[in-house]
């Protein structure tokens, strides 16, 4: 389901562009995940995200040189969690259609229109090195929500901090 990538792809052969066809292909298996599935994930992705919020503090003091566990905890951990709640709370209403207006003289003609969000399949995130735990699944609550995969590429420059979320996103999204 989510995949963490420290490079970008170079050609066809290469393993970035196999996990992205992957991800593509698992996209066309489930085109249309039901709300229960989106909140499923996005409570895997809680879930996840309280169980390595200890050693993502920990990693981001690593790659910081020393940063405070507080800080990093309310920057990176408690910040995140309230979008992952937000986005679960949300996504029933945002999947909704939308009825519009339409023009004459096809409401004449007893015509109706409405908006049907769709995903659209993989979606890519590049996140920052200033608080890339935040920055990288605050996104990707709203990605899961909207029924999208992710491809994830965090900064070089928190190196620590990408392994535990690739250890992370291994431990709870296998699919």
């Amino acid at each position: 389901m989510v995949v963490s990538l420290n490079r970008v792809a170079q050609t066809p052969e290469d393993p970035l562009q196999q996990q992205l066809s992957q991800l593509r292909a698992a996209f066309e298996k489930d085109r249309f995940p039901s709300l229960e599935q989106r909140r499923d994930r996005l409570k895997r992705l809680w879930v996840a995200l309280d169980a390595y919020a200890d050693p993502l503090c920990k990693a981001l003091s690593e790659d910081f040189g020393y940063r405070s566990v507080r800080q990093s905890y309310f920057a990176d951990i408690a910040t995140t969690g309230k979008a992952i709640r937000l986005a679960s709370k949300g996504v029933g209403r945002w999947m909704k259609p939308q009825r519009r207006n339409i023009d004459v003289p096809f409401s004449w003609l007893g015509g109706r229109g409405q908006v049907l969000y769709q995903p659209l399949g993989v979606v890519g995130i590049l996140s920052p090195w200033n608080v890339p735990v935040n920055l990288t699944l605050t996104p990707l609550a709203g990605v899961l929500a909207a029924g999208n995969r992710a491809f994830i590429k965090p900064s070089e420059h928190t190196p620590q901090t990408a392994e535990v979320m690739r250890q992370m996103f291994a431990s709870f999204f296998a699919d």
